[in-house]
């Protein structure tokens, strides 16, 4: 018994070792870190797995041959490698970083007199009026004067042409929607010069997507700066949880997907110049965009085509790493896959028509061709890579086809310095938006989009229809998505079924101790992934049409009853419908006899609300109000807008500690999940 415990005490050491070391160096700060500084870290960390890759190719393949078992052990070593390489790229990519914040700050003077056309476009399909307010609310309070806003319809709604009109913010339609999202705005610019309107720059918002009020301003800063700039591109930031934050009740305690990328990932690759448009939250310079010939149609991710093409044209992105927009996440598990497989399927189409980074028909240098390169791999490979690992111990304990032949003391020392340095290297680097565990289950429920994704895109040259990602469709019940649950129920079968393989020490005796061991260990691992990713399947429902935000505990008001009492109160959840708030002391009456009262909300001397109390937490004198505010005038919108997006703190919090996520995910699997 205690010879079997050797090798999982080992593991279990050093997951702990890495856990407590990523947690002590994730809150420190990496911002400022020095290139030098940066290289010094991740050259060791080259060397590390270069050692281990020699190592893994040099002396644990087993015997080759042209049987089933001989020809196994070398495909799950060529995804072994494609994913060291994608890591190499990546090292080399986060040894160096940007922080434009700074060098706006100190710029802004530029701005003094200036009168920039400025056209701030919004191109919508099918999004509702709640998702779509708050956008064109945020948009209209732009500090930058004359910036001219423009809804681009392409569903051509009566009803958004009459909103607009009440707004005073231009409303743009065409006579089909050849090109999608593209075509839409190169609509869009070619109607404003026929009404002899030529703008500087255009900025892009998603129908989705609010703007602080700096928004153009900062962004235009950089334009100025850097005049070979065509793209200034800010970072995707969320102010609702996406459906994995959502199903694993997650939300505030995990970061969402793209956490890493956007506020890690991006600034480097701006760094080496090959930072990319990503569709929203950008300001694009009109001239770089005529010298490109518009918007491009050809992919259903047009952003990032368009970065490549001005790139080859001379002109750069720019990345500005500072959230300036807040937007709305996908909230179904459906919408969520549904948009990587448009990701997946857009960049399949450029990496085969335009800027295969192997092709001399283009003008891109090597890191441009090297990203795209890695881009490639990413959704060609590492997930396929992730299917191949999930189906590697339970092949094992049904065939004895080993991947890896080494001892457990060979394993531990070329893997494991290489394995916890790269976790806490990228914990400190990534200050927590990486999670172990957490990025596997949302790579997970992606496989079979992102595989269908890459064929489809490689090898299919039928058009493919711009899938809109939808947005602001609640649901009121608990759902089971069963496109994305089947997946995970066969994997968790084959996987089950190999535990219960192993429990029995007379099936398959003669299999060697140590690779059982080693199986066993990563047969339940997996079961732990395959079991969150079943659990993300359970779509939880969402109730409300407009997102509550948490507000400062410092934010006093008054709250003036009907019957002429106030009572001091502070706010705690504020929407652009309505509000929560916490008095400070007794309320003159309690319980139902407060539901349905009206009364008003003065924030300040110039900011009161007519509202109406909806429900109470409990039925003390000092219980929490529910408030829906009434008859909400247009200025008392733009107030709200800048109130929530610009003062408050719309995006979600995550922790950067691993032990609290994993506590939590743990929590969840025994079934204590909250709402």
């Amino acid at each position: 018994m205690s010879q079997a415990l050797i090798p999982a005490l080992l593991i279990a050491g050093v997951l702990l070792l890495f856990f407590g070391i990523r947690d002590a160096v994730g809150r420190a700060p990496v911002a400022s870190v020095p290139t030098n500084w940066r290289i010094a870290l991740f050259v060791p960390l080259f060397l590390l797995m270069l050692r281990y890759v020699t190592w893994r190719v040099t002396e644990t393949i087993p015997e080759p041959s042209w049987t089933p078992e001989g020809i196994w052990p070398l495909v799950f070593l060529a995804f072994e490698l494609s994913a060291m390489l994608m890591l190499c790229i990546t090292y080399l990519t986060l040894s160096r970083r940007t922080d434009r914040v700074q060098e706006v700050d100190r710029n802004l003077h530029l701005l003094d007199g200036t009168a920039y056309r400025v056209a701030l476009f919004i191109p919508t399909y099918n999004e509702p009026k709640a998702v779509l307010q708050r956008t064109i609310l945020g948009a209209m309070s732009q500090q930058y004067p004359g910036v001219q806003v423009h809804v681009l319809d392409d569903k051509r709604r009566d009803w958004l042409r009459d909103y607009c009109d009440e707004l005073g913010v231009g409303y743009l339609t065409r006579t089909d929607n050849a090109g999608a999202k593209a075509g839409n705005m190169n609509a869009g610019l070619a109607t404003l010069r026929a009404r002899g309107i030529e703008p500087d720059f255009i900025g892009v918002l998603d129908a989705d997507f609010v703007a602080r009020p700096d928004f153009i301003s900062r962004t235009l800063v950089l334009h100025l700066l850097h005049p070979e700039a065509g793209i200034v591109q800010t970072p995707q930031h969320f102010f609702n949880p996406d459906p994995v934050q959502m199903n694993l009740a997650l939300t505030g305690i995990a970061p969402d997907e793209q956490r890493f990328f956007f506020d890690e990932l991006m600034p480097s690759k701006d760094a080496w110049g090959t930072a990319f448009c990503c569709g929203t939250s950008s300001l694009i310079r009109v001239a770089a965009l005529d010298r490109i010939g518009g918007f491009p149609t050809e992919s259903v991710t047009e952003d990032m085509l368009m970065s490549l093409r001005m790139r080859e044209a001379g002109w750069q992105t720019v990345y500005l790493n500072e959230p300036v927009t807040t937007g709305l996440a996908p909230e179904g598990l459906g919408e969520y896959v549904t948009q990587r497989h448009r990701w997946c399927l857009g960049f399949m189409q450029i990496f085969r028509d335009h800027y295969n980074p192997f092709s001399p028909r283009h003008r891109l240098g090597f890191m441009d061709r090297l990203h795209v390169l890695d881009t490639f791999m990413y959704w060609a490979l590492s997930f396929p890579t992730r299917y191949l690992f999930l189906l590697a111990p339970g092949i094992y304990w049904v065939t004895g086809w080993l991947v890896i032949q080494a001892s457990m003391p060979e394993i531990l020392f070329y893997l494991a310095p290489w394995l916890v340095a790269h976790m806490t290297v990228m914990s400190w680097i990534s200050r927590g938006s990486l999670q172990p565990i957490l990025n596997d289950v949302t790579q997970l429920l992606v496989v079979p989009a992102a595989i269908h994704a890459s064929v489809t895109g490689l090898f299919s040259r039928a058009k493919h229809k711009f899938t809109v990602t939808p947005k602001g469709e609640l649901g009121d019940r608990i759902t089971v998505d069963w496109q994305s649950m089947r997946p995970m129920l066969v994997l968790g079968a084959i996987n089950l079924a190999a535990i219960t393989m192993a429990a029995f020490p007379d099936f398959r005796p003669t299999l060697p101790f140590e690779p059982r061991v080693v199986n066993l260990f990563w047969l339940v691992i997996n079961l732990m992934i395959i079991a969150l990713g079943a659990l993300s399947c359970v779509e939880l429902p969402r109730k409300r049409g407009q997102e509550r935000f948490h507000v400062p505990s410092t934010l006093p008001a008054a709250l003036d009853l009907d019957d002429g009492t106030t009572v001091p109160v502070h706010l705690v959840e504020l929407s652009l419908s309505g509000c929560r708030v916490r008095p400070d002391q007794p309320m003159p009456m309690v319980g139902s006899d407060l539901i349905g009262r009206e009364a008003h909300l003065e924030i300040t001397a110039s900011e009161i609300y007519h509202l109406r109390i909806a429900r109470i937490t409990d039925a003390t004198p000092t219980s929490e109000l529910g408030c829906q505010f009434q008859n909400v005038t247009l200025m008392q919108q733009l107030l709200l807008t800048n109130r929530i997006f610009a003062e408050g703190h719309a995006r979600l919090a995550f922790s950067a500690r691993s032990f609290h996520v994993m506590g939590e995910m743990l929590r969840n699997l025994l079934g204590t999940r909250g709402r």
